[in-house]
């Protein structure tokens, strides 16, 4: 890396680690845990912190929705994933979504992020930006054919406790018109069970002086040796060259279904990107937003709310699982009362002696589905629809 990158890395990892520190201090988080996140609310706040207009701030709420989507996709297994990365004139690639960044910087940075933390996995992640480099050195070529494309794979780290437990076949392909200022590339990200063997037959197909002897990791070789597809002489599709060479997962979410959750959890998401978006730094509330997306995209049956603070307070409580992504685990975080958000009859009260008459007190609690409520919710529970007269007649006791 040039002097002058390295050292405005460093300045960015000194303000995420301030970041972070907050963030831990609030939570009560004493032990800090050196997992990977596959998605982490305080690198997207800093992210934020260097918003400096509206438009910048638009950019950053529609480039966060990518994160949060990628993340969630990740968690569902689901079967593909795209985004186009943007040719610059001054040669950097940008991803469309946040241009203001070469997309070579973010991953600089989230290494020197991971040697600072003492990685396991650094040639590993070492050759993931050597593998990136000879991708862009390759596509933005000027003599470099449209629908050239790059295969790499993105199999399950080799260390026994690896942080990228996934297994993904990624493909880059370079688009656009017929001028350079035109070009984008695409990459389309499939997720696969493939082993290491099956990958060593089916990339024959590919190509069949691919394998060298090394020293490296197979994890670290695959993702710095690119397999290069000319369309003079292969003309198939990323699609098809993907279904006719590798396979997907077993199990994984089908496009249409992943789509549809996407669309229930939207309001939920983007109450997470306005608290990071707050002027103030708020770690109680991001953690708690946070916890609320993981839970709406894991929970399939939902008490029904009288409005979307009372959801995200409810969501934002529940025990969140922890799933193995591609790019470090998935998971949310245990909070403790100080950083609970009051709920929203409690705000009401905030300044009334009626707050008092709300201590360990509870307007609702279902006799079936046990589901709480803190206001009235009517004749039947919001959550399975039970009444006290019919689990009565079922046979269950009813204080």
């Amino acid at each position: 890396m040039r002097p002058e990158t390295t050292t405005n890395i460093q300045s960015d990892l000194q303000k995420i680690d301030g970041l972070q520190n907050i963030f831990d201090n609030s939570l009560g988080i004493k032990n800090p845990p050196r997992k990977l996140y596959n998605y982490n609310p305080v690198l997207a706040r800093w992210k934020f912190e260097q918003v400096k207009t509206d438009e910048e701030k638009r950019r950053f709420k529609k480039y966060e929705a990518f994160q949060v989507e990628t993340a969630l996709r990740e968690r569902n297994h689901s079967a593909k994933n795209s985004v186009n990365y943007l040719i610059g004139t001054d040669g950097a690639v940008y991803n469309e979504l946040f241009p203001d960044e070469p997309f070579l910087k973010v991953l600089e940075r989230g290494l020197a992020y991971r040697q600072k933390r003492g990685s396991k996995e650094l040639v590993r992640e070492q050759k993931e930006v050597e593998g990136w480099k000879k991708i862009l050195d390759h596509l933005i070529d000027p003599a470099t054919l449209l629908g050239t494309k790059a295969v790499i794979v993105s199999g399950p780290g080799t260390d026994p406790q690896t942080n990228y437990r996934d297994n993904f076949v990624d493909i880059y392909e370079l688009r656009g018109g017929s001028g350079s200022k035109k070009r984008l590339i695409k990459m389309t990200r499939y997720s696969t069970s493939l082993s290491w063997n099956q990958y060593f037959d089916r990339i024959k197909a590919l190509n069949g002086d691919y394998f060298q002897e090394t020293n490296l990791p197979i994890d670290a070789w695959f993702l710095s040796h690119p397999i290069f597809i000319d369309p003079a002489s292969d003309q198939r599709s990323a699609d098809e060259i993907f279904n006719q060479v590798f396979e997907f997962r077993k199990g994984f979410m089908p496009e249409d279904d992943f789509q549809k959750l996407l669309i229930t959890c939207m309001p939920v998401i983007n109450y997470y990107i306005d608290s990071l978006c707050q002027s103030n730094f708020d770690p109680g509330n991001i953690a708690l937003s946070w916890n609320a997306v993981l839970a709406k995209n894991d929970l399939r049956h939902q008490p029904v709310f009288q409005n979307l603070d009372q959801e995200i307070y409810w969501l934002g409580r529940q025990v969140i699982r922890t799933v193995a992504g591609g790019c470090g685990s998935s998971s949310g975080f245990k909070l403790g009362e100080s950083s609970i958000p009051p709920n929203s009859l409690e705000k009401y009260l905030a300044n009334s002696v009626g707050k008092y008459g709300l201590k360990n007190k509870e307007w609702f609690v279902c006799p079936s589905c046990d589901y709480h409520a803190d206001g009235p919710v009517g004749e039947q529970c919001p959550s399975c629809g039970m009444t006290k007269e019919k689990y009565a007649a079922k046979g269950g006791k009813v204080c």
